[in-house]
């Protein structure tokens, strides 16, 4: 009798993986992607796309999806100050530069919407994050400011989008790239042309476990050399190296 049940169990379980296999293969043999429907539901940005395709490993070649375990950090609402321009075109850099600079073969980004912590940490555990990162950013004017533009705004993020172009592996991966990168370049020409000289730019960063324990923070400042200088790529650029880390040990 346990020989019997035993066998069954086997052949159970073979079963249940022979299907898993063929379901992988049938549903990424049509065309696009699981994912290519979604914006039909509710319209998603290039960079919410580009996420979700990192998160779910959908960026990598066929035979390694599903073969690299990645972290996924839940990227909550900035909190935005400006002492000029929209907010919410200061939010949306900021979202749009950590989701660039966070989304690779190991790490996937996924925005949040809740602009409350506790109910940010909720959401994120619904997604099945295993990390929050909170930000905050603050841009005040300086003493003296005004001038002409600078001509190389976003100069820095396109330079960076072009490393995160390079560095993709796969067509998919360069497409996904492409995207995250295209945005971040938008949002931080969008944040610089209301950066004048001497304002100084805040960007104070926490990275927490889903249990709410804080993995690393930090807190910088800078302050622009000139009209429409981009300074908030270097500073997402030195602090998502260090949320890198923090989540790779």
């Amino acid at each position: 009798m346990r020989g019997w049940l035993l066998r069954r169990a086997l052949q159970a379980v073979a079963v249940l993986a022979i299907a898993l296999t063929l379901l992988f293969f049938l549903m990424r043999a049509a065309p696009g992607d699981p994912l290519s429907r979604a914006s039909e539901v509710r319209p998603l940005t290039p960079v919410e796309l580009a996420a979700l395709r990192a998160r779910y490993g959908l960026d990598q070649p066929l035979g390694a999806q599903g073969a690299t375990e990645k972290s996924t950090i839940c990227l909550a609402p900035a909190a935005v100050q400006m002492a000029s321009g929209s907010t919410s075109d200061g939010g949306n850099a900021v979202r749009e530069s950590f989701t660039s600079y966070l989304s690779g073969p190991t790490l996937a980004v996924t925005p949040l919407n809740a602009k409350l912590a506790s109910q940010a940490r909720e959401e994120a555990k619904q997604a099945s994050c295993r990390y929050v990162l909170y930000t905050s950013m603050q841009l005040e004017r300086g003493k003296s400011g005004g001038g002409f533009l600078g001509k190389m705004i976003g100069g820095a993020v396109e330079s960076s989008a072009w490393e995160l172009r390079g560095a993709a592996r796969s067509t998919a991966g360069r497409m996904v790239a492409n995207a995250a990168a295209s945005a971040a370049v938008e949002a931080a020409r969008g944040l610089a042309t209301n950066v004048k000289t001497k304002d100084e730019l805040t960007l104070d960063w926490r990275l927490e476990s889903i249990d709410g324990g804080v993995v690393a923070k930090n807190n910088t400042k800078a302050k622009a050399s000139s009209d429409g200088q981009d300074l908030l790529t270097p500073m997402v650029e030195r602090a998502a190296e260090t949320i890198a880390n923090a989540v790779a040990h």
